[in-house]
């Protein structure tokens, strides 16, 4: 059953409940992760896969991609140092608003329930919880203790390099997760990490995976507003998760939207 929470303790308290549920569980600290998203009917898929990527053939979404790889690493050039590797360069591509293959995730709770709460203050948001150490076994026969990969580990490096026009080299059969490296500003602030998503499913609709790696928290639409404030008094806004100008004036006019702080 999914729970439906109002404030900002009653979602600690869930997020307890479910990752200290078995306290036999290695890596707490590293293993759960965190995604707000401020509709709850919105998708655990990526952007290469929603609809406003405006594919439908796999064939067609590949060679898109690709071109939008190539054109990032061009255009981007003179504001990326040349020894960020495509495999991190791919990376910030998800960070900066390109279409990917990545999910983000955190592993910070209260930066995922800024996320659920930011927006869409009419709608439900939701805060998903995965244990990203179950994932890969979740989608594979045998147990596979694949565990959380790296930005050099096999997989990730192949289907970069599959984006890149490399041959002989495919995807994986399973969507898995990839530690963000903390190459750039806003992955640090949002203590970010990827899933590396090979086709379409929505993770929600897998039952093996809700029945054993994901849990979903909604968030009222109507506490939304108060949740804000109340992240704000924590430490939790704009400016603490992207770090820039632009996030700092966001964040110190939201601060005298209430005429109580004058």
């Amino acid at each position: 059953m999914t729970m439906c929470i109002d404030s900002v303790s009653k979602f600690i308290d869930e997020c307890f409940s479910i990752t200290k549920k078995d306290k036999k569980t290695s890596h707490k600290n590293v293993r759960f992760w965190y995604r707000g998203q401020s509709k709850s009917e919105y998708k655990l898929i990526p952007g290469v896969y929603r609809d406003t990527f405006n594919v439908k053939d796999d064939k067609v979404r590949l060679e898109k991609e690709r071109h939008l790889f190539k054109d990032f690493k061009s255009l981007s050039s003179s504001m990326i140092s040349p020894q960020v590797t495509p495999e991190k360069m791919y990376f910030l591509m998800q960070h900066y608003g390109m279409e990917t293959r990545l999910l983000d995730w955190s592993s910070a709770a209260l930066v995922a329930l800024y996320f659920a709460v930011k927006n869409n203050s009419e709608s439900n948001g939701s805060v998903f919880i995965l244990d990203a150490y179950k994932l890969v076994d979740c989608q594979v026969s045998t147990k596979s203790r694949f565990g959380i990969a790296s930005s050099s580990r096999k997989e990730y490096t192949d289907s970069v390099k599959h984006l890149n026009w490399e041959p002989n080299l495919q995807f994986p059969a399973y969507t898995f997760p990839v530690s963000g490296d903390y190459i750039d500003s806003r992955i640090v602030l949002q203590k970010g990490g990827f899933t590396f998503h090979v086709n379409g499913e929505d993770l929600i609709k897998n039952e093996k995976i809700m029945n054993q790696c994901l849990w979903r928290i909604d968030i009222k639409g109507s506490s939304k507003k108060e949740l804000k404030k109340d992240l704000q008094s924590l430490g939790v806004d704009e400016f603490s998760i992207y770090g820039n100008l632009d996030s700092l004036s966001i964040s110190i006019k939201s601060r005298y939207e209430d005429e109580s702080n004058f």
